[in-house]
């Protein structure tokens, strides 16, 4: 028997409590990712592979974050610079289920991430990550969208 859950409370989606953004893309990762830090312009970078639910690795690579430089070539997006220095939550763009982990070093991220930040005074951060790394949302998740191996920021 198929019964409809009635939530007993108010709800809000995830767009009106907070902010999102895409990963940087540099347009050349040979010239823009190093392990070498080149100038104050240089910030730790992670990619998606990094990333897991609840933690990430960061293997001293470095993103020469110069946004002009970047936009010379075709598909660059360097992205809002201050929207990655605060504290946010990542989500692996690329994976089979919602992973999310939180990021407050001030973390520049490329390749396939969703980024979340600046959530409404109302709600932790690290609640949110709680939950959305929870059993209940990845079920959830995986019962209402059938996109494959990409979880898209509108369906967050």
């Amino acid at each position: 028997m198929n019964q409809k859950i009635t939530l007993c409370c108010d709800t809000k989606k995830l767009w009106e409590i907070a902010k999102f953004s895409l990963w940087i893309k540099t347009s050349d990762d040979s010239r823009f990712i190093s392990d070498k830090i080149i100038d104050e312009n240089s910030y730790k970078v992670l990619r998606w592979r990094d990333t897991f639910r609840y933690v990430y690795i960061f293997w001293w690579e470095y993103i020469w974050y110069k946004p002009k430089m970047m936009m010379e070539k075709v598909w660059a997006w360097p992205r809002n610079l201050k929207d990655f220095l605060k504290e946010k939550l990542i989500f692996k763009e690329i994976w089979k289920s919602i992973q999310c982990v939180y990021d407050n070093q001030w973390l520049l991220w490329n390749d396939t991430v969703n980024i979340l930040f600046d959530v409404n005074e109302h709600f932790q951060i690290k609640f949110l990550m709680l939950i959305l790394n929870s059993v209940f949302v990845d079920y959830w998740y995986k019962n209402n969208f059938s996109s494959g191996l990409h979880i898209k920021i509108n369906q967050l």
